[in-house]
This record gives structure tokens, sequence and C-alpha cells, in this order.
């Protein structure tokens, strides 16, 4: 999901993402006091506030985790209460034994999503390392609605977890790279983009999907490529350089619309009076790399003004109008010539092609 993908909006666009971004943290903050008063539901039944130990130690113990409630196999069973004692032996006996470390239980519970919770990286690496699958898909919240949702993944935890060590493992033993989550409509990449992780984890993340074969520019739900979302949220643009330098391609439209990369970081420039010294540098090794490629910032200004007028002026039944008007007549120029439709990823041949082809229409 993408903070700027209307671009007939007008310029209280960085006060808008402020609020979101306010409501945002005030929302996480609500989230996080449910979960310490441990009011969360656990599988079919809510727990009363005096079933659960105030003096837990663990995730299982303090939200009500019973493998019982999950599992029905013994073994496993044994499995997921060795992983509660962080027993390496133990796992590792249990599963010589014949435990199965990809059982499917309620909601596709498995025995690396029980060890996945209070960062505890050598239960999590043994499991995988036996082989555990990171890529299943979850169907259920398991009573935590602010922590799990189906769709989930264990690799998609992993892409937004402030653990520093879990993503590297999981893409080290079977991790999908393009795996999507169904229920955010997200691409790993676009998890890694849009997680609370540290900013150096990140750029780490991403520079693994890159190698990993990630899928540069698979969109989100919205329609949004990866390398738009990293300067919408919140102008991550050392990120965005790091994706075009990677091949990302800077010409993908946003859905519905004739608005680009190029008119996000025209946008966003706006605001560089309010950016720190590193983001202000970073914003411009982004717009520099953009006009190097070829990319025209003074038109994508005209087009951000003109949508913006629309956006004051005019009622939403006439801007969707006009918005697909516009759309149709680009999509004409495309089926007429063929170079329009070509990526857009920093070969200065082909992109100059593409542009001077746009240039003469």
């Amino acid at each position: 999901m993408t903070l700027i993908n209307k671009p007939w909006l007008d310029g209280a666009r960085s006060r808008f993402a402020f609020a979101i971004h306010v409501m945002f943290a005030y929302r996480l903050a609500l989230c996080i006091l449910a979960l310490n008063l441990s009011l969360s539901s656990i599988g079919c039944s809510k727990p009363p506030i005096a079933s659960i130990s105030a003096e837990a130690t663990n995730w299982h113990a303090k939200f009500g985790w019973k493998a019982t409630d999950y599992f029905d196999d013994p073994q496993v069973i044994a499995l997921c209460e060795a992983i509660e004692e962080n027993d390496i032996a133990e796992i590792d006996r249990l599963i010589g034994a014949g435990a199965d470390v990809n059982a499917k239980g309620k909601g596709n519970m498995t025995p690396l999503l029980w060890a996945f919770p209070d960062n505890k990286l050598k239960r999590f690496v043994s499991l995988l390392e036996h082989g555990a699958d990171p890529n299943v898909v979850t169907k259920s919240e398991f009573g935590v609605r602010s922590a799990f949702h189906v769709g989930d993944s264990v690799t998609h935890m992993a892409s937004r977890s402030a653990f520093p060590k879990h993503f590297e493992a999981v893409m080290k033993h079977g991790g999908d790279p393009q795996l999507f989550d169904t229920g955010k409509g997200d691409t790993l990449l676009h998890a890694v983009i849009t997680s609370r992780a540290p900013h150096k984890i990140k750029k780490e993340r991403i520079q693994l999907l890159i190698e990993k074969g990630a899928d540069l520019n698979a969109v989100d739900a919205s329609g949004n490529p990866p390398v738009t979302d990293a300067v919408a949220w919140f102008g991550q643009f050392d990120i965005a350089s790091q994706l075009l330098k990677a091949g990302a391609d800077y010409g993908i439209y946003q859905s519905g619309s004739n608005s680009k990369l190029v008119h996000i970081v025209e946008r966003a420039g706006l605001n560089l009076h309010l950016m720190g010294d590193d983001q202000r540098q970073d914003f411009k090794e982004l717009e520099a790399w953009l006009k190097n490629a070829g990319e025209d910032l003074e038109a994508a200004q005209v087009d951000n003004a003109r949508w913006s007028k629309w956006g004051r002026t005019l009622p939403p039944k006439e801007i969707r109008r006009r918005r697909e008007l516009e759309v149709a007549e680009r999509k004409a120029r495309e089926a007429a010539d063929p170079k329009l439709n070509e990526p857009c990823t920093g070969d200065p041949e082909t992109d100059t092609a593409k542009q001077n082809s746009q240039a003469r229409d």
C-alpha cells in the first residue's frame, strides 16, 4: 500500500502523510497496549486476564497459545512444547524420531511459525535446517490480530520483523522471493519497504531480495511497484535508487492514471526544506539519476500542477472523466508506437529512444 497514489491531490499531501503516520503510530500503540494486557482471543475463545500468568516470559504463555489447540499429532505437540522451552537438543531428537516439521495445524499453524515469536534465532534456524517450509500461507489470525493476518507467511513475517537475522535465515532455507501476501496485497519488497524494521536492515533485505531474483517490478494490490512505494512511503529515496540501479522499471504508471515515479519524486521535492541532510542528499541523487535516464521533471511538474488544479476545482466525476481520457490517449500512443511499451531500466540507449518517441507525440 502506498501513501501517495492519487496524482490529482493538491499540496496538502505531506500533511496528509504525516497525519496518516501519526494515526498509524497511535493505533499501533493501542494494539501494543492491548497485547500487553493480554486481551487477545486465542483459538475460538478469549481467556480471562486472570488465566494468563503475569510472570509469563514467552509469547506462547503470555497469549495463551497451546499446542493442543492447534495440533492433534502427539509428536508435533511435543515438538511445539520443546520449541517453547528453546530445547534445541529435544527439537532435534523429536524430528529425528519422526515429528513432522512441516505439519499444518489449525489455521495452517506450523512448527516454524510456533518458533517465530520471541526472537529466538537458534530454535528457528534449527527447524529451517530440518526442512521447515517458511512459505506456508496462513488461514487465521491465531487470536492476535495485531500480529497475524490471513494470507501471511513466515517468510513475510520475517521480512517485516525487527528481528535482525530471521529474514536472512528464511531466504537461506527456501524463502520464496516471489511470494505474495494475499492478505495485505504485498510482495516481499513492498513488505520490507513499508515495515517498521530499522532502515539499515531494510536496505540489507532489499539487497538480499535483489540477489535472490525478486521481481523488481511486481505491483502490489494498489498497482504500485516497489520503487514507487519506496518514495511514497516517507521518502526512502536511497532504497528507490537501490532498486533502480538493480534494474527496476521507473516507467510503470500507477493504476488508472498517467502518474509514474518521476511525478511522485517531483511532488516529494516540494518538501525538500523539511528533510534532514541525509534524506535531502538521497533525494538529490535520485533526482539526478532520473534526469540522467531521460526523465523530464519539468514536464512532471506541469502534470502535477494540472492534476492538483483538478482536485481543487472539479467535482470527482469530472476528475475521473478527464483522468480516464488522459490514460486512454496515452494507451493509444503506446499502441501506435511499440517502443513506448518497453521497460525503462536505466539503459541509456533504450530509454533515450523511448523518451524521443514520447517527445515526438
